[in-house]
């Protein structure tokens, strides 16, 4: 039995190795936005940019796109079960492609889109 113990593993290009084959998320976000600001993330993973597309309606840019717009993605909204969350759907301004997705986050009580932090994951193959 062997053990292989790194501190750093490069891909052969020189930057960081990335699980291109696995199935691991191939971007994440959390973003605050309950107050209607996407300019301060929790955190991300292969996210260059959050835009502010309307109430309720966030779109997220790949730093490094996906192979096509047929990947998933899962959202979440923080603050209240009666929120609904949509992700890669069309109604998002400028859609979603193989480098942006988008969500919404639809209040029941409220019968509107509403700001809520929001989380985000993309599984697929990266391009």
């Amino acid at each position: 039995m062997s053990t292989l113990k790194a501190d750093t593993i490069q891909s052969t290009g020189g930057g960081a190795a990335t699980l291109t084959k696995q199935s691991p998320a191939k971007s994440w976000a959390s973003l605050d936005s309950s107050g209607g600001s996407t300019t301060t993330f929790h955190g991300s993973f292969n996210v260059s940019s959050a835009l502010d597309d309307g109430v309720g309606q966030y779109g997220f840019n790949f730093t490094n796109s996906m192979s096509g717009a047929t990947y998933s993605c899962v959202g979440c909204a923080n603050d209240n079960i009666l929120y609904n969350v949509a992700t890669n759907w069309p109604g998002v301004p400028n859609g979603y492609t193989a480098g942006r997705t988008g969500l919404g986050v639809y209040s029941d009580g409220d019968s509107a889109y509403i700001d809520s932090d929001v989380t985000m994951q993309v599984t697929g193959d990266l391009a």
